[in-house]
């Protein structure tokens, strides 16, 4: 079979029975990022000197805490924390999609989805695909806004080298009414001392540690 078809069809698949859901995930990602932008501010204002792997880690905590506290029964993707502030949510049929930021090379670039013409047929013998459906998200360092979301067919190689993007599609925007999760719809506060606020749901905090290779992020 085509890996890139396969992976079109997976990630169209997800998008079409789980969109609404995730279009609201990715807007949490925004407001956390902005959040996050905003606790950092005091001791760091230049965002981009923050490790990433703090930065991608908080970001994920605090949307996390947001759509934890959502309540809906639309929502058919089930959220569970992991260590490293990892942001996992899992489909009715027990397929784990893991919340990371997108991967980039060597040099700093970010990677894209690879050319059509670069793929070779997957064989079909083989016990499972060679990638997992991924939310990827990108950061506007300047702005410290979220750049965009995508869901991706990623293949994060062995210990996150050689990692591959088969296919994507971004995922849209959600209006950004009814987004703040607060107990009275308000954004959560930072705390004194400039980290994450606790949201409460320590409850969801899977007891293994995420699979994370050398990049956490």
């Amino acid at each position: 079979m085509d890996l890139h078809q396969q992976a079109e069809e997976d990630v169209k698949r997800l998008l079409a029975e789980h969109g609404s859901q995730l279009s609201r995930i990715r807007g949490q990602l925004d407001l956390a990022t902005q959040e996050v932008g905003a606790i950092w501010e005091a001791p760091n204002p230049d965002f981009i000197s923050i490790d990433p792997c703090v930065r991608a880690g908080d970001i994920r905590q605090l949307a996390a805490g947001r759509e934890a506290q959502r309540k809906s029964n639309d929502n058919k993707l089930r959220l569970k924390r992991v260590a490293f502030a990892g942001m996992h949510f899992f489909t009715p049929e027990g397929q784990r999609i893991r919340t990371r930021s997108r991967p980039s090379t060597k040099a700093g670039a970010p990677i894209r989805q690879i050319s059509y013409l670069s793929l070779a047929l997957w064989d079909d013998d083989l016990p499972e695909r060679p990638y997992e459906l991924s939310v990827l998200m990108e950061i506007d360092l300047g702005t410290k806004t979220l750049k965009g979301a995508w869901l991706a067919a990623v293949d994060w190689g062995k210990d996150d080298k050689g990692r591959q993007i088969y296919y994507e599609e971004e995922i849209s925007a959600p209006p950004m009414e009814g987004l703040n999760d607060g107990p009275n719809g308000a954004p959560t506060p930072p705390t004194p001392d400039g980290s994450p606020p606790s949201d409460g749901f320590s409850d969801l905090l899977g007891d293994g540690e995420e699979e994370t290779g050398a990049d956490p992020a």
